[in-house]
């Protein structure tokens, strides 16, 4: 996969809701888009929801400069977080068109 020039986290804080994004962890790919978000001045998070219904946290914390982003599976609950490994590349892939 094309990494994506841009700092991972300035990728993530500019996403959309429901804009469709790549990404890569523990050497796997996925797809799917943005679902919720929360950018703080310390602290980012973006849930992401697959096709296959997989959520995701992608959660990046600043200690001068953004630290590399952890991926979560995520299944909505605080108690229900299953670490899967630091992001190695985010491409955002914009708003689908019109169709399914």
């Amino acid at each position: 996969m094309a990494t994506c020039e841009e700092n991972p986290a300035e990728t993530l804080s500019s996403l959309g809701m429901l804009e469709r994004l790549r990404f890569e962890v523990a050497d796997e790919q996925f797809e799917g888009y943005s679902h919720r978000k929360r950018v703080e001045d310390d602290r980012l998070w973006v849930v992401v929801r697959t096709r296959e219904d997989r959520v995701f946290r992608i959660e990046t914390q600043w200690a001068n400069g953004w630290l590399a982003p952890l991926v979560d599976e995520y299944d909505g609950g605080e108690d229900s977080v299953e670490p899967v490994g630091t992001l190695s590349s985010v491409e955002a892939l914009g708003y689908a068109s019109g169709g399914a």
